[in-house]
């Protein structure tokens, strides 16, 4: 059994979600899936951010590196409370589960391994895989959001400065909380890699995993 605190939901196709956890008994990060290793839709997920769980979990992912350390298959759960100040503590219960987190400059992240492409989206590529697809981050300066359009699709995303680009470093927001204009420097956030992707219509192409965020505390 263990003490699973939820740190974040995401958006996803299909109308599912992807949830984002610690487990506080066994000091890891976990991404919450159902027991048969699927996530759960938007109606069926009944986790909330900051909610504490009592719960027992197999790591039994069908999917590659980096998303494969991070995924649980929770088979029992039963909701204990309501970790109310979570957003408060969440630098405290980092480094009380020894968590890295990293801080200045957003290229350090996931051991270095980001890469920007010349539209200054952020992603990793082969061979170049961190061993975890999710991580927590200092920001170094102000990001400011931006909402795009997509055809039909609106989208919300962060521009992170950045001297290279004229409109910065861009990272999609995917969290289901109400996203806000700017996020000052110094806020930690929760960023994640998006599952392998390449554009159906270029085969070529390598598979990347984008840079996401996922929310902030």
């Amino acid at each position: 059994m263990a003490e699973v605190l939820i740190v974040s939901k995401t958006r996803m196709q299909e109308d599912r979600v992807c949830v984002g956890a610690i487990d506080l008994t066994h000091l890891n990060s976990l991404r919450l899936l159902d027991e048969n290793g699927s996530h759960e839709t938007a109606e069926e997920c009944e986790y909330r951010i900051g909610d504490v769980w009592d719960m027992t979990y197999t790591r039994r992912s069908h999917r590659p590196m980096p998303h494969r350390n991070e995924d649980a298959n929770v088979h029992t759960k039963s909701k204990k409370g309501v970790m109310r100040d979570y957003r408060d503590r969440m630098l405290d219960l980092l480094n009380f589960c020894s968590f890295p987190y990293d801080e200045g400059s957003i290229e350090g992240i996931f051991d270095g391994l980001i890469r920007t492409n010349e539209r200054g989206k952020m992603y990793i590529a082969r061979p170049g895989i961190p061993d975890h697809s999710t991580c927590f981050y200092v920001c170094d300066r102000d990001l400011y959001k931006r909402d795009r359009s997509y055809g039909n699709k609106q989208t919300i995303a962060y521009r992170y400065p950045h001297p290279m680009f004229k409109h910065g470093i861009e990272i999609k927001y995917v969290g289901l909380e109400q996203p806000v204009d700017r996020i000052p420097a110094g806020t930690l956030l929760r960023l994640s890699l998006a599952h392998w992707w390449r554009p159906a219509d270029r085969p070529d192409e390598e598979d990347r995993c984008y840079l996401q965020l996922s929310g902030w505390y």
